[in-house]
């Protein structure tokens, strides 16, 4: 199967915090349907799926 979780593609924890950064510059962000303005909400995500 499929790998589930970030760390199973080799993702380092460290790492969350710049894949957060990243998204927030995204330009896709301005289509989601929850407004976010800061990197709480994604880090939440990530963690998650960490």
């Amino acid at each position: 199967g499929l790998p589930g979780r970030l760390r199973d593609v080799g993702v380092p924890e460290e790492g969350l915090e710049l894949i957060a950064a990243a998204t927030l510059k995204d330009r896709s962000l301005a289509t989601n349907p929850t407004p976010v303005s800061d990197a709480g909400p994604i880090m939440q995500v990530l963690r998650s799926s960490w």
